[in-house]
């Protein structure tokens, strides 16, 4: 479990880590990502855009890496990068994680069980200058 506190214009990286690789469970490994997202939500069953959503490769798993997704395979790691233009707005009782991958020889994205504990915290920046 982890909670992430941040400020709503603040840029950070937001690490999200797993014990072991998580893609073992399809007999897939890290070589068989095409695109990546991680987005938050504060409930399950919202828009992967309606607050914020980050791709690993522009064009939609055609293009180049963006940066704004990062992933550590030897940590087992997908940081979200996000930019101080990525506006969230206050949310005190948490924005839940959401990591979609497209893996080569699955025609539908997959979604990686994230701790629903792993929060993201969003409260008013303490500096005014």
């Amino acid at each position: 479990m982890s909670v992430n506190t941040i400020y709503p214009e603040e840029p950070c990286l937001i690490p999200i880590s797993f014990t072991e690789n998580p893609l073992s469970a399809y007999n897939k490994d890290y070589s068989d990502i095409e695109d990546a997202l991680i987005c938050v939500k504060k409930k399950v069953g919202e828009p992967e855009n309606k607050y914020l959503v980050k791709y690993y490769k522009d064009g939609n798993g055609g293009g180049s890496p963006t940066g704004d997704v990062l992933i550590d395979e030897s940590t087992h790691t997908f940081t979200l990068n996000k930019l101080e233009t990525d506006n969230l707005a206050e949310y005190d009782k948490g924005y839940r994680f959401f990591i979609g991958l497209k893996l080569t020889g699955l025609s539908r994205w997959i979604w990686l069980r994230v701790d629903p504990r792993d929060l993201l915290i969003v409260e008013a920046d303490g500096i005014s200058v």
